[in-house]
Formats: structure tokens, C-alpha cells, sequence
């Protein structure tokens, strides 16, 4: 498993990249600017299954 860090990860390629490692069983931090598009990331990544979609924190 490795780790990422994915900027404008809840939109566009930035999104598709998050999910993409998240597939691979890959532990992925997305930063992002909407939290609607976030909670939006979190409910797809939650449908990948056990472990994908975890909040660690919030917006700030």
C-alpha cells in the first residue's frame, strides 16, 4: 500500500486519480476547496468498500 496526496483530488483528472489509488487499495489524501464536492468524494470512495471513504478531518 503506499500513500498519495492529490490537490484538486474532488474534481476532474485530480478526482479520477484519488478513486483510482483508492481502487488499489492505496491510502490517498485529497486536498480540496468545496466541501460539497468533498462529501461527494467521500460517499463515492465509501462505495468502494471497507476502508475507502474514512474522514480524518475536516475542512478548515
Amino acid at each position: 500500500m503506499r500513500t498519495y496526496v492529490v490537490a484538486g483530488g474532488t474534481t476532474g483528472m485530480g478526482r479520477a486519480l484519488a478513486l483510482h489509488h483508492l481502487r488499489a487499495g492505496d491510502r490517498v489524501t485529497v486536498v480540496g476547496s468545496d466541501p460539497g464536492r468533498g462529501r461527494d468524494l467521500l460517499a463515492e470512495a465509501a462505495r468502494l468498500g471497507p476502508g475507502n471513504g474514512r474522514r480524518s478531518s475536516g475542512p478548515t
